[in-house]
């Protein structure tokens, strides 16, 4: 067969009659007997009528079987499953590559390895026999019913000629003509640029659905990516036809830019003139008739939107956060109305098999996706409909995918919540050590942890807040604390050491007040004042942990 050719009656009749003189030379015998035996398939060009007159004519007998299966096709027998497992190792390019493989493997092959296998064809019946001579006669039994509907099933070749016209063309006609045919008639005449409605008056209903494969969050630009596919139905009033003739076809493809479609816009997009490409002009359409009248349209672009957000890191690291993403249709609501396809929130499959539950991105848990419709009129959003068509004139459907997402940073509380309990441990712990200098040695010592730490505590966190989150603050509060406790151990240095420091007095007459008033008696006023001090700032840390961190 020529390139893109397909087997047909009248070329498959045109072989037998150049097959049947040359087995008359080769095979004389077999071919002069009461006639020969012919084992093919049940393909459409096999089983036509003027293939069956043909095989009348030159007295060649047809042998019956059950009904073709591809995989257990009687005429794969040897030579066919040979021939394929031969060419599974080879890689064709073109059509001279398979003439050029076809005749090197019979050109392998031993001559009498196909007659020596034809040979114990015999061997392997008679084993079938014997194996269970009632299964085989219920076997013949099937195969004689199967004969007869068969044969009943030949004398009238499912109706075709009921319907009128060359029963035999319309038999024969491939799955691809019916397509090509299908395609010239609703296209030939079809305008892409008219809205598919026969009232001009009336507005099309688009349904949209979502269904988003990744979102990227970033904190520093307060924008998110979307990444997905937009799934678009409509009904298309003038691409309908009659499935009857064509072969049963309900469902056609056909490319995005032969149809009409909806001209969808991102509203908050912050793509720029990229924005132009955030949906992808390059996908396929589904066409299914819903009679010769009218037919829905299915279209599935991609998509990779990325919007402004307004993003509050105020709660940092417990913070949550909602970002929507709005789409609308360039015509007005006279003419396209946008719709949530069957009321179903979009559907998020970041993940694939045993992640199909997965909803981390980076730092951020989403945890709920939703969408809705509303109205842009004179300037503003509604969620009033609007009903006269003064109102639709002037109004676009908008709708809004709200993504919302939550911080899981497991790692806060032990990279940054235990330095500063650990901080403020070493804050409380000079008050009650005997000596002066070791105390102040320690809180040395815990500005310089404070300030490392502090360090990375910025680093990890987002710049933009509309206020100082509570971890932030409680940090700056230890720090405060530390510097306080820093200074007033100094001063204790200085009083122990010089007996004319001015706040000398001060500092006696406050210990002596606090030493009069604790349950146990102090070695000094300035012991009894250390003591009033820890135990100060130990409250104050409780306060904070409860207030800050806790609550």
């Amino acid at each position: 067969m020529p390139p893109g050719g397909s087997v047909t009656a009248e070329p498959y009749c045109c072989d037998l009659d150049e097959m049947y003189p040359k087995l008359q030379k080769l095979s004389p015998a077999l071919a002069n007997r009461s006639g020969a035996i012919l084992l093919q398939d049940n393909a459409k060009a096999h089983t036509a009528k003027i293939t069956r007159q043909k095989l009348t004519q030159l007295g060649i007998e047809v042998l019956s079987h059950p009904t073709y299966s591809p995989d257990h096709s009687p005429t794969d027998y040897h030579f066919l499953q040979a021939f394929d497992s031969y060419l599974r190792q080879k890689k064709i390019a073109d059509l001279t590559d398979v003439e050029n493989d076809s005749l090197a493997f019979i050109n392998s092959r031993d001559p009498g390895l196909f007659s020596k296998s034809l040979d114990l064809l015999p061997l392997h019946w008679q084993r079938c026999v014997d194996a269970d001579d009632m299964l085989w006669r219920w076997l013949g039994l099937i195969c004689v019913c199967l004969t007869v509907f068969q044969s009943i099933a030949q004398e009238e070749p499912e109706g075709i000629d009921d319907e009128g016209g060359d029963a035999e063309a319309i038999y024969n006609k491939t799955y691809t003509e019916h397509q090509t045919a299908l395609e010239k008639a609703l296209f030939g005449s079809y305008v892409n640029t008219r809205r598919p409605v026969r009232n001009s008056s009336n507005a099309i209903d688009v349904n949209i659905h979502f269904h988003i494969v990744h979102v990227s969050i970033n904190q520093e630009e307060q924008t998110m990516t979307v990444h997905g596919h937009l799934y678009m139905t409509w009904i298309d009033e003038f691409l309908g036809w009659d499935v009857n003739e064509y072969n049963g076809i309900r469902i056609t493809r056909c490319s995005k830019w032969r149809v009409w479609q909806p001209k969808i816009t991102v509203a908050n997009s912050v793509g720029g003139i990229f924005s132009a490409f955030e949906i992808s002009s390059h996908a396929h359409v589904l066409v299914q008739s819903l009679g010769k009248e009218q037919a829905k349209v299915e279209m599935y672009p991609t998509f990779s939107i990325k919007v402004g957000c307004n993003l509050d890191f105020s709660g940092f690291p417990s913070d949550q956060h909602s970002c929507e993403l709005l789409v609308f249709a360039k015509q007005r609501m006279s003419e396209v109305r946008l719709k949530n396809y069957y009321d179903m929130p979009p559907t998020l499959s970041i993940g694939w098999g045993s992640q199909s539950d997965k909803r981390m991105i980076s730092d951020f848990e989403i945890f709920n996706v939703s969408n809705h419709i509303s109205y842009y009129k004179q300037g503003e959003m509604t969620t009033d409909i609007p009903v006269t068509p003064n109102e639709k004139a002037v109004s676009w459907t908008v709708l809004h995918t709200t993504i919302e997402f939550r911080r899981r940073s497991v790692m806060f509380g032990v990279c940054m919540l235990l330095p500063c309990l650990i901080s403020a441990a070493f804050n409380i712990l000079p008050f009650f050590l005997p000596s002066l200098n070791y105390s102040v040695y320690t809180l040395l010592s815990n500005v310089v942890i404070q300030a490392i730490f502090l360090q990375e505590l910025v680093y990890g966190m987002p710049l933009s807040a509309s206020e100082v989150p509570r971890s932030v603050l409680f940090y700056s509060v230890t720090m405060l604390c530390n510097m306080f406790s820093l200074m007033l151990h100094i001063l204790l240095v200085v009083n122990d050491h010089q007996s004319s420091f001015i706040l000398r007095p001060v500092l006696q007459a406050t210990g002596s007040f606090i030493a009069v008033r604790m349950p146990y008696p102090a070695k000094t006023p300035i012991v009894a004042l250390r003591v009033a001090l820890g135990l100060l700032t130990t409250l104050l840390y409780i306060v904070m942990i409860f207030a800050l961190l806790i609550f």
